[in-house]
This record gives structure tokens, sequence and C-alpha cells, in this order.
């Protein structure tokens, strides 16, 4: 295959190549929103604490 024909497929495949890329129904499943904040270091257990007390219904 000459490099014009190669050239001519790359341009017709319009850079889908099979792999790379976003997919359909890939990664994060929509829920509840979340925010990213600088926590102390010295707060960062109470804090993870707090957290799975909240998401086991503990509190709240």
């Amino acid at each position: 295959m000459s490099k014009e024909q190669q050239l001519d497929l790359l341009s017709r495949d319009k850079g889908n190549y099979g792999h790379g890329g976003s997919r359909c129904g890939a990664g994060r499943k929509k829920g509840e929103g979340s925010k990213l904040v600088r926590v102390p270091s010295q707060l960062v257990g109470k804090v993870e604490t707090l957290i799975s007390k909240y998401k086991s219904d503990d509190i709240f």
C-alpha cells in the first residue's frame, strides 16, 4: 500500500482508530455531586469519619 493510500484511509477515518477517547457509558454515573475542598492534614481523619457516618445515616 502506498503512502498516499494510507493517508487517504486516515483522512476518511477521521482519526477514529478504535482505541482511546470517550466511550458511551464509561465513567462515573451521575449521582450526588461533589466538590473539591482543601482540608488541613490534622482534620482529614475526622472529615473521613464524618463522611462515612453521613453515608450510613448515623447522623443528620
